[in-house]
């Protein structure tokens, strides 16, 4: 047997160095992408593909941190958790007021317009019925270290939002009340301590 080829015992057949190479590297991507902290990790048979490997903190940190004024959108969906670091995951979505028996959006895109440290400005968008508008939204994500950190721990940012009625068109008779549409919202972002001390 070539030098440069590895028996894969499971499946019987014959890796060479490049097949080994690229089943390693995915083992390490989907291992990365699960294990909380860079740690040397043993991957399973690992006398026919690689030994084991070690995420580098440098990696690790970019994988998993982010400059919140670095982040140009926010996409929240409804009946989703966020990512969390040091306590449970959060809803994406939570809806605040008596509307949001009526309706709750599935989707919330929120579009960065400009700050700087935790102080960013957020234009969000929603298809919302012609009765509904937003209320008063906050933007809250997890501080790296600590509330008031200008750096995030990735798709931790949840969203909490009012829904209103629209006075003048409870009243309005000539159209669907509950026609959809695009409502946005130009808010700053709110760091509420309740999702950064997660």
């Amino acid at each position: 047997m070539d030098d440069t080829q590895r028996l894969d015992g499971n499946k019987g057949k014959v890796l060479n160095a490049l097949d080994a190479s690229a089943t390693c590297k995915r083992v390490i991507d989907v291992c990365a992408s699960t294990f909380p902290a860079p740690q040397q990790i043993p991957l399973p048979h690992q006398h026919h593909v690689c030994t084991s490997f070690s995420v580098p903190s440098s990696t690790w940190l970019a994988m998993t941190r982010q400059l919140l004024s670095s982040i140009q959108t926010l996409t929240f969906y409804d009946n989703e958790l966020t990512a969390a670091r040091r306590g449970k995951p959060i809803p994406q979505l939570t809806c605040q007021g008596p509307a949001c028996k009526l309706y709750k959006p599935e989707v919330v895109r929120c579009k960065n317009a400009g700050g700087e440290g935790v102080d960013i400005d957020w234009t969000c968008e929603a298809d919302l019925p012609e009765v509904l508008r937003f209320g008063r939204v906050e933007v809250g994500c997890e501080g790296w270290s600590g509330p008031g950190d200008p750096y995030v721990y990735k798709e931790s940012c949840g969203l909490e939002y009012r829904l209103v009625h629209i006075p003048g068109t409870l009243s309005d008779d000539q159209y669907d009340p509950f026609a959809s549409r695009s409502h946005s919202t130009h808010l700053p972002h709110f760091y509420y301590p309740k999702h950064a001390n997660l």
